[in-house]
């Protein structure tokens, strides 16, 4: 259930007036009671009898009129957090009582319902009643609802006060004077925009305070469905693809003509729906907003809604201590931090035959090798002591898991049983490193090798000689990297090199240098500017993004009642999908923009190198060329197998029939010379 929450804020009342007030305030309250969704209280002699009475927080009573008027039934009806002030002693009391005072007024945190009742019927001093209402800071809680009850002569003084400039919902019921039997009042409401896109005083006709409540539509209808006409004051800076103007003239704080870009298409299509125009302007200064020393107040875009000279301030990203000095509509946007370097080089075929395994991989299997011949040299030796026989010198037990490794092994292998078990294993071992080490070597023959990429502050930091640097910022940018508690960011902080996007850019493509940079503005940057035709570009983006909660928003001043609006149109672009088409769009449509003006591209045939060329280059060769040596060699050593065996058998062929022929000529010689 929500817990209602009904503030009595008055000043002693006057003694004669027809209505009585104890009715009237039952009524009010009862009044407001179903706008707020809590049960309602009957009304009469025993008004509240039948409501829960807890024990009120805060219970102030300092007007004997009121306390004698009203009784202690309605006073413990109130409920929790009520307060009934008597105006001019709550001004001149003292600080400490005022901030009690304050803190049982607007009630805790989880109040659902807040109102406040202003008792005007005196007249005499109703200036008092709202410079208290402005000190207690009701122009920052712009859907608390106010009820005045006052005379007619009052109203438009009480409804278009200052103090009420953000609230949305506010009543004033003129009480008419003795000379009305029928004890009517009259009902009016405050509008917004209303009155050509301002303030305004609607007539809601007579009501008594017996008769049935009218609705809260009828009291209360929705202001943001059309605000007729009204001009918000719009601050912001330029930044693609959010924001893009043309600024009228060189003057700081000048107003700006609004370019394509995704903040504009936003606010734009809100304004011909909801019939409204905005004015887009410069902060004084140039700056987003950080804060000027100890007296509380910011700079830029910050400032100019912390001092109300704008209504909201479009892309502006939400921070501790923004938070304090403004508000924020809802998030609509998230644009993490990257990384822009340049492209991987190429690394030179000459070392493709030792890329397949990492330095780690062959330092394991040179140390498997080393030890394994060790220890096959070992075995020989205890070998050859127990049972005899020819052992291993050292060098040759080392060569000897080197050919089993090369696939080169020797004719005579070792006679002890046991190194014969440990030269199987690693024979085993062997074929699974040869057909890892060959399936490999295709891959890298196949596809050109590539530097290792930079894709965090991490490889920031540990390559040697590299250096990195950011645009000039006074926004969130700027607080991200000042107030992280990561030593790794700060490291990087520590280093960063402060330079104009052109510079930054330059200084990539020369080389040994990195771009600390938000995603979507980099990719249309690159794409508008550094991109050929071709898309070939020569820059590279991370994939690691560093996100800065919550992500982009937009500011408005403290109290504008027109954030929830904002909030809720942005959800229901998200939701349908708006945001993102929108936010590509314009990418593109900047890219074909800038490539329709023929503007130079800002990379040379020499930044392009052979990447840019889509022939195909002979180091993509290089593994067709290594398959047909290789399938030469083999065949080659097979000739050469074939013909060393062809030659043996051929050599023992003519040996044999060189010993029978000289056996046979001695057999006839020997015969003849018997005869």
């Amino acid at each position: 259930m929500n817990q209602y929450n009904p503030d009595l804020t008055t000043k002693p009342a006057a003694t004669n007036f027809s209505l009585d007030l104890t009715a009237l305030m039952c009524s009010a309250t009862h009044h407001l009671l179903p706008i707020c969704h809590s049960p309602p209280a009957p009304c009469g002699q025993t008004a509240f009898s039948d409501y829960p009475q807890p024990s009120p927080d805060y219970l102030i009573s300092d007007s004997p009129l009121l306390n004698s008027r009203l009784g202690p039934t309605y006073r413990q009806g109130l409920g929790t957090g009520s307060v009934l002030v008597e105006v001019n002693r709550a001004r001149n009391g003292e600080s400490s009582s005022s901030t009690t005072l304050l803190q049982g007024l607007w009630g805790t945190a989880d109040a659902s319902c807040r109102a406040i009742v202003v008792d005007l019927m005196g007249g005499d001093d109703a200036r008092s009643v709202f410079r208290f209402l402005e000190m207690a800071g009701l122009s920052e809680r712009p859907k608390l609802r106010v009820l005045f009850i006052g005379e007619g002569r009052q109203v438009e003084s009480s409804l278009l006060h200052p103090c009420l400039r953000n609230s949305v919902f506010a009543l004033y019921f003129a009480v008419e004077g003795e000379d009305e039997p029928s004890g009517r009042i009259e009902i009016f409401r405050r509008c917004l925009y209303c009155r050509g896109g301002e303030a305004g005083v609607v007539p809601l006709g007579r009501w008594h305070p017996r008769e049935a409540t009218p609705t809260g539509e009828e009291l209360f209808p929705d202001e943001f469905r059309n605000f007729y006409g009204h001009t918000f004051r719009v601050v912001t800076l330029r930044y693609f693809p959010f924001i893009e103007y043309a600024r009228e003239s060189d003057a700081p704080g000048t107003k700006v003509s609004p370019g394509d870009c995704l903040d504009v298409r936003i606010l734009s299509t809100l304004a011909s729906r909801n019939n409204f125009t905005f004015e887009i302007r410069e902060p004084q200064d140039g700056e987003w907003g950080v804060p000027r020393g100890a007296s509380g107040n910011w700079s830029g875009s910050v400032g100019t809604l912390q001092h109300d000279l704008a209504d909201f301030s479009m892309n502006l990203t939400p921070t501790r201590g923004r938070i304090r000095v403004i508000q924020f509509s809802r998030v609509y946007v998230s644009d993490p931090y990257v990384i822009v370097s340049g492209r991987p080089g190429v690394l030179p075929p000459i070392f493709a035959i030792v890329r397949p395994f990492t330095a780690e991989v062959w330092s394991s299997v040179a140390a498997c090798t080393l030890i394994t011949g060790v220890v096959l040299w070992v075995l020989m030796r205890v070998w050859a002591r127990a049972f005899g026989g020819r052992g291993f010198k050292l060098s040759d037990a080392l060569m000897y898991p080197c050919s089993l490794l090369l696939e080169d092994p020797p004719t005579d292998p070792p006679t002890a049983s046991s190194a014969r078990v440990l030269l199987g294993w690693w024979l085993m071992a062997c074929v699974v490193v040869g057909t890892a080490y060959r399936s490999s070597l295709v891959a890298f023959l196949t596809v050109e090798g590539k530097t290792p990429p930079i894709n965090s502050f991490e490889d920031l930091v540990k390559r040697p000689g590299w250096r990195w640097g950011m645009k000039p910022s006074t926004g969130s940018f700027f607080v991200y990297f000042n107030t992280s508690r990561d030593p790794i960011t700060r490291l990087v902080n520590k280093g960063m090199e402060v330079d104009g996007l052109e510079g930054q850019m330059e200084k990539v493509m020369a080389g040994g240098y990195s771009f600390v940079s938000t995603k979507l503005y980099s990719r249309s940057v690159i794409a508008s500017q550094y991109t050929d035709s071709r898309g070939y570009t020569p820059f590279y983006t991370g994939t690691r993004e560093y996100h800065h909660p919550p992500g982009n928003s937009w500011g408005v001043r403290k109290g504008g009642p027109f954030r929830d609006y904002l909030s809720t149109k942005k959800l229901q672009l998200i939701e349908a999908g708006l945001i993102n088409f929108w936010l590509d769009d314009v990418i593109r449509t900047n890219v074909r923009e800038t490539r329709a003006k023929g503007e130079r591209q800002k990379i040379s045939a020499q930044t392009r190198g052979h990447e840019s060329i889509m022939h195909l280059p002979v180091t993509h060769m290089t593994s067709h060329h290594a398959l047909v040596i290789m399938t030469m060699l083999f065949i080659h050593e097979r000739l050469s197998y074939a013909q060393v065996t062809l030659n043996y058998y051929m050599g023992v062929t003519f040996h044999r029939e060189k010993y029978l022929h000289g056996a046979f000529a001695s057999a006839v010689e020997l015969e003849l010379n018997v005869e």
